[in-house]
């Protein structure tokens, strides 16, 4: 089997009971792609923040271009961007599930790179030389005695 033989994985999204449209996960193209203009809600999707309704709220147009896109249909922006809040929900569930499919991933993910970078951080820090364990004072000290008679 090679890469030519694999085939997308879809989900079938219901407009109403004559109409419908298939949405696929995203790849890291598309992410790229829709970095562009809208990294800030990626960082939110990748930061385990991802809300539907707040991004819907927040960026219509992301969605929307998330949704033309997944539905290989880049040129469909303005109609993903008029179908009604529950479809466009149900799609973005729906593309969100198929590019994550494994729900401990990015946490996954996420662990892995943080190890590979704090390894990386140890080789690369420079020690500091051991500092004295004589504290000196820094600037004047003033003692004060009170004598007793």
């Amino acid at each position: 089997m090679s890469l030519r033989d694999i085939v997308d994985i879809t989900v079938t999204v219901k407009v109403n009971d004559k109409q419908s449209f298939d949405v696929r996960g995203l790849s890291t193209e598309d992410l790229a792609i829709l970095s562009v203009d809208y990294d800030k809600n990626l960082t939110e999707l990748f930061a385990g923040n991802f809300q539907f309704g707040k991004m819907i709220k927040d960026a219509p147009l992301f969605a929307a271009k998330i949704i033309a896109i997944a539905a290989d249909d880049p040129k469909g922006l303005e109609r993903a961007s008029k179908l009604v809040f529950g479809v466009q929900a149900k799609a973005l569930k729906e593309i969100y599930d198929l590019t994550f499919p494994d729900e401990d991933f990015l946490g996954e993910l996420l662990n892995q790179l943080t190890s590979v970078l704090l390894k990386l951080q140890e080789k690369l820090v420079i020690e500091k030389p051991q500092e004295s364990k004589e504290k000196k004072p820094i600037g004047k000290k003033t003692l004060s005695k009170q004598s007793s008679t």
